[in-house]
């Protein structure tokens, strides 16, 4: 193929694609920053906030400790102490919560559904069906074996029909 341009225009064509090369790359920069810059904005926002609740933490106990009040800090001490022990609790009563749900469903038989465990307190309680008389008898007398129950309650009306059983067990632990 003749190239027919002269040395100036083929200069001029050259430069004018050199600068939409480079205006296309700094849009592309551009848009990608304004992404970037949007999609880290929460992360930033979020941790400005904590950054400020640690900050006055850590004024109180500056504070506290600058005026060398003792009892101040004993006060402040005890107040975070009540608040892990709430926590604490919870935890234990979820721990205890689960082990029961594990031993429960440790010793049901095939033949017995449970269609529902309730907790109140310290006291649990299943509901749920039996196909025959003898699947729930067996199913109550696994639990009473478990030592982890203190007392397991099934009332005489579970035993009224035959076959086609609903239960309810009541179980203190």
């Amino acid at each position: 193929m003749i190239n027919l341009l002269p040395g100036e225009d083929k200069k001029d064509i050259k430069r004018e694609y050199l600068r939409r090369v480079f205006v296309v790359a700094g849009t592309f920069l551009f848009i990608n920053i304004a992404i970037g810059i949007i999609l880290l904005y929460p992360v930033f926002y979020s941790l400005a906030i904590q950054r400020g609740f640690f900050q006055k933490e850590l004024d109180l106990a500056k504070e506290i400790y600058s005026k060398g009040d003792k009892q101040g800090v004993t006060a402040y001490i005890l107040e975070m102490n009540s608040k892990l022990s709430v926590l604490k609790d919870g935890y234990i009563d979820y721990q205890q919560k689960s082990e029961a749900i594990k031993k429960i469903l440790t010793w049901k038989n095939d033949d017995v559904f449970i269609e529902g465990i309730t907790f109140l307190d310290k006291k649990v309680i299943i509901v749920g069906t039996s196909k025959t008389r003898d699947e729930l008898l067996t199913f109550v007398d696994q639990l009473k074996t478990e030592s982890f129950f203190k007392k397991i309650d099934s009332p005489a009306s579970n035993l009224l029909k035959g076959v086609d059983l609903k239960f309810t067990i009541n179980i203190d632990l």
